[in-house]
């Protein structure tokens, strides 16, 4: 995932990005959100998904580890296997 993309859709259009900054997962959801689904996601489709976030394979993180970047392919694949996705 490109980063400056994630500021760019964010609207963080005054400052340049910082390319060592590690996008929160909830950014990377709503722009995979906006992107496969066009932004029509469902309140409990998002929540769910959202819950997932921790989950040790979404997140690539371990017990100790601090803030690492979300993996986007298994971010994508929750997204691909929602309803409203599989109702396309």
């Amino acid at each position: 995932m490109d980063v400056q993309n994630i500021h760019a859709n964010n609207g963080d259009k005054g400052s340049a990005p910082n390319i060592n900054e590690t996008p929160a997962p909830e950014m990377v959801q709503a722009m995979l959100e906006n992107s496969l689904l066009n932004g029509e996601v469902s309140t409990q489709t998002h929540e769910t998904i959202a819950k997932q976030l921790n989950d040790p394979q979404v997140s690539s993180r371990r017990l100790d580890d601090g803030p690492r970047p979300v993996n986007v392919g298994a971010l994508a694949g929750l997204i691909l296997g929602s309803p409203e996705f599989q109702r396309r």
